[in-house]
């Protein structure tokens, strides 16, 4: 299997290294790109997160991964779902997260990542799952990454429009990745719509709908 890449300049101790090989230690398809920016929404006026990526991610899987990764790089992501074994509850609100902890206190046990925003809680992977942004009926700004999408994560790095650098960090809670629970699982819109015969296509991420 390909090692990680890295430059004669980078040190395989550093706390960077160490975070990468954490997750291809286990199993996430992980990779990296050269930076990540923000830039403002002219029609909303909200600040997005801009990922100069080089390379298409949706052709990167667990063969090939490996190959792109490099140290030098500043933004990193994996893909989720099937090819990670991993469902992201990715909840862009401190407040919503205390709620949704509160109701479900074992979640303060999973594997969970501080964005600038909110929290990426790491699930084992379920199937059934779909992808999608406003993913709850009783929790706000909260979206699932799934198959055919992905997650930033640590080390990633980027600095806002006002300078402020931001850090994916990993909580240091000990965390290990359960099942999804199944009371939350039923607040997923997925389980609260009405079925049709209608097909609807969900889209790719574009360049300012990556959430936090």
């Amino acid at each position: 299997m390909t090692e990680i890449y890295y430059s004669e300049n980078d040190n395989t101790d550093s706390e960077k290294y160490r975070i990468v090989k954490k997750y291809t230690d286990a199993g996430f398809c992980i990779f990296s790109f050269p930076y990540m920016k923000t830039y403002l929404d002219p029609i909303t006026g909200i600040e997005r997160k801009d990922p100069k990526f080089n390379v298409k991610w949706h052709s990167i899987d667990n063969s090939n991964n490996r190959n792109y990764l490099n140290m030098e790089h500043t933004g990193f992501a994996f893909v989720a779902g099937e090819y990670s074994m991993v469902t992201v509850i990715d909840v862009d609100s401190v407040e919503e997260y205390s709620k949704m902890v509160t109701d479900f206190p074992e979640l303060e046990k999973y594997v969970t990542v501080k964005t600038r925003k909110g929290f990426h809680i790491y699930c084992e992977y379920t199937p059934d799952i779909q992808t999608r942004t406003d993913s709850m009926v009783n929790y706000a700004k909260v979206d699932i990454r799934n198959d055919m999408s992905l997650a930033f994560c640590p080390p990633c790095e980027y600095t806002t429009l006002d300078g402020t650098v931001v850090t994916y960090t990993l909580m240091d809670n000990d965390g290990g990745i359960f099942e999804f629970p199944p009371g939350l699982k039923q607040s997923l819109r997925q389980f609260h719509e009405v079925l049709t015969d209608e097909f609807i296509m969900y889209s790719f991420p574009t360049v300012g709908q990556y959430s936090e």
